[in-house]
């Protein structure tokens, strides 16, 4: 790796003498193989990665304060998974490309591309990737349908489905209680059991203009 980049994942799950080691060898340029005495000088470019807040892990005392301040040069921060859901079906299609090379294509139902992107993804991409490939493992054939999703992926689906469902009844109720009054506002709301400012909000919410 000498006069080249190394790329350290995961940089703030090193354990502190670990990290102290790393310190040592950003600090004097130099490091020591295992079983041998004699330190070999060494120039290399160094990027790091961790889903971890560092500030917080230096403030809690797990991670070297020292160490922090020598790598934390130019960060770039990317948002979480969840955060950019619109990403999820290009990376599946990745994944899924990448994982059955050699093999037929996979596909992914639309059910399950719900499932995913209803998903908050605490492990961003890499447990995306995780859970392409036990889908791939556990489907019947070469298309991938809810069934070989985790169980905990069905229930935010589940559950925005229902949203939408008990909207649209809200929407239709409204709809016909505003008909039967000839559009009068007030008559409505006193029927709905709701204010006039709220009918107004759901009036706009559901464009029942």
């Amino acid at each position: 790796a000498n006069k080249g980049t190394l790329f350290l994942d995961e940089i703030g799950e090193l354990p502190i003498e670990v990290q102290a080691a790393l310190l040592r060898v950003l600090e004097n340029k130099t490091y020591r193989r295992v079983g041998e005495k004699e330190e070999r000088r060494v120039d290399i470019r160094l990027v790091f990665a961790t889903n971890r807040e560092l500030v917080k892990e230096v403030a809690e005392g797990r991670f070297h304060e020292a160490l922090f301040h020598r790598i934390n040069v130019f960060n770039i921060e990317m948002p979480s998974l969840r955060e950019r859901r619109e990403d999820i079906p290009l990376l599946v299609e990745f994944f899924l490309s990448r994982l059955t090379a050699g093999q037929a294509p996979f596909r992914i139902s639309d059910r399950a591309m719900k499932c995913l992107t209803s998903y908050d993804w605490p492990g961003n991409v890499r447990e995306l990737r995780n859970v392409m490939e036990r889908s791939i493992i556990l489907s019947e054939n070469s298309l991938i349908t809810e069934h070989a999703l985790p169980r905990e992926f069905l229930e935010p689906a589940r559950a925005e489905e229902e949203i939408l469902t008990l909207e649209a009844k809200e929407k239709e109720h409204i709809a016909k209680v505003l008909n039967f009054y000839d559009n009068n506002r007030s008559l409505a709301a006193e029927a709905l059991g709701i204010c006039r400012k709220t009918l107004y909000r759901k009036i706009r919410q559901y464009n029942l203009f």
